[in-house]
Protein backbone atom coordinates (compact mmCIF):
# COMPACT_ATOMS: atom_id res chain seq x y z
CA UNK A 1 0.00 0.00 0.00
CA UNK A 2 1.40 3.51 -0.94
CA UNK A 3 -0.13 6.63 0.87
CA UNK A 4 0.47 10.42 -0.31
CA UNK A 5 0.48 13.02 1.57
CA UNK A 6 -0.80 16.90 1.00
CA UNK A 7 0.04 19.97 3.04
CA UNK A 8 -0.81 22.88 3.01
CA UNK A 9 -4.79 22.58 2.67
CA UNK A 10 -6.00 25.09 5.70
CA UNK A 11 -4.56 23.45 9.10
CA UNK A 12 -4.79 19.71 7.76
CA UNK A 13 -2.58 17.26 6.29
CA UNK A 14 -4.31 14.88 3.77
CA UNK A 15 -3.76 11.14 3.18
CA UNK A 16 -4.38 10.09 -0.31
CA UNK A 17 -4.76 6.05 -0.83
CA UNK A 18 -5.26 4.96 -4.54
CA UNK A 19 -7.74 2.22 -5.03
CA UNK A 20 -9.46 0.48 -7.49
CA UNK A 21 -12.27 2.85 -7.46
CA UNK A 22 -10.54 6.30 -7.66
CA UNK A 23 -8.81 6.01 -4.12
CA UNK A 24 -10.32 7.83 -1.03
CA UNK A 25 -9.28 10.64 0.95
CA UNK A 26 -8.87 11.19 5.01
CA UNK A 27 -7.40 13.63 7.14
CA UNK A 28 -4.11 12.15 8.46
CA UNK A 29 -3.03 15.56 11.12
CA UNK A 30 -4.39 18.86 12.17
CA UNK A 31 -1.92 21.39 11.91
CA UNK A 32 -1.36 25.44 12.73
CA UNK A 33 0.10 25.38 9.21
CA UNK A 34 -1.94 26.24 6.23
CA UNK A 35 -0.52 27.31 2.56
CA UNK A 36 2.77 27.17 1.07
CA UNK A 37 4.71 24.68 3.56
CA UNK A 38 7.26 22.53 2.13
CA UNK A 39 7.47 19.03 2.61
CA UNK A 40 10.12 16.08 2.06
CA UNK A 41 10.02 12.61 3.19
CA UNK A 42 13.01 11.67 5.06
CA UNK A 43 13.17 7.89 6.76
CA UNK A 44 10.10 7.19 6.49
CA UNK A 45 8.79 10.24 7.81
CA UNK A 46 7.34 13.36 6.53
CA UNK A 47 8.59 16.89 7.56
CA UNK A 48 7.08 19.88 7.16
CA UNK A 49 8.79 23.35 6.86
CA UNK A 50 6.86 26.56 7.46
CA UNK A 51 4.11 28.06 5.46
CA UNK A 52 1.40 30.84 6.33
CA UNK A 53 -0.49 29.88 9.83
CA UNK A 54 -3.32 31.91 11.56
CA UNK A 55 -2.91 33.61 14.82
CA UNK A 56 -5.37 32.05 17.87
CA UNK A 57 -8.22 34.23 17.41
CA UNK A 58 -7.55 33.14 13.30
CA UNK A 59 -8.39 36.20 12.07
CA UNK A 60 -4.90 37.38 10.73
CA UNK A 61 -2.32 35.17 9.54
CA UNK A 62 1.61 34.86 9.63
CA UNK A 63 4.61 33.73 8.00
CA UNK A 64 6.19 30.35 10.06
CA UNK A 65 9.35 29.16 10.88
CA UNK A 66 7.92 25.69 12.59
CA UNK A 67 9.00 22.65 11.27
CA UNK A 68 6.88 19.05 11.96
CA UNK A 69 7.25 15.76 11.89
CA UNK A 70 4.10 13.70 10.73
CA UNK A 71 4.84 9.76 11.26
CA UNK A 72 2.70 7.96 9.12
CA UNK A 73 3.29 4.31 11.18
CA UNK A 74 2.49 6.24 14.22
CA UNK A 75 -0.39 8.54 13.31
CA UNK A 76 1.72 11.39 15.21
CA UNK A 77 2.51 14.72 14.49
CA UNK A 78 4.86 16.93 16.07
CA UNK A 79 6.62 19.91 16.09
CA UNK A 80 10.73 19.06 16.06
CA UNK A 81 11.89 22.62 15.87
CA UNK A 82 12.27 26.18 14.30
CA UNK A 83 13.89 27.17 11.44
CA UNK A 84 16.00 30.40 11.57
CA UNK A 85 13.80 32.37 9.33
CA UNK A 86 10.05 31.93 8.32
CA UNK A 87 9.36 30.88 5.19
CA UNK A 88 6.32 30.28 2.32
CA UNK A 89 6.11 29.25 -1.09
CA UNK A 90 9.17 27.15 -0.80
CA UNK A 91 10.37 23.82 -1.95
CA UNK A 92 12.04 21.15 -0.20
CA UNK A 93 13.98 18.06 -1.19
CA UNK A 94 15.94 15.22 0.90
CA UNK A 95 19.21 14.27 -0.68
CA UNK A 96 20.38 11.02 0.38
CA UNK A 97 24.73 10.65 0.32
CA UNK A 98 26.20 7.33 -0.49
CA UNK A 99 29.07 6.82 1.61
Amino acid sequence: MHLQYVAGVPSKVLCFEPGENGGSWSVAANTSVGAGCGMTVFRGKVYIYGGIEKTAKGTTSTTSSAVFCLNPEAKSLNRVGDMTHALFGHGCVTILKTQ
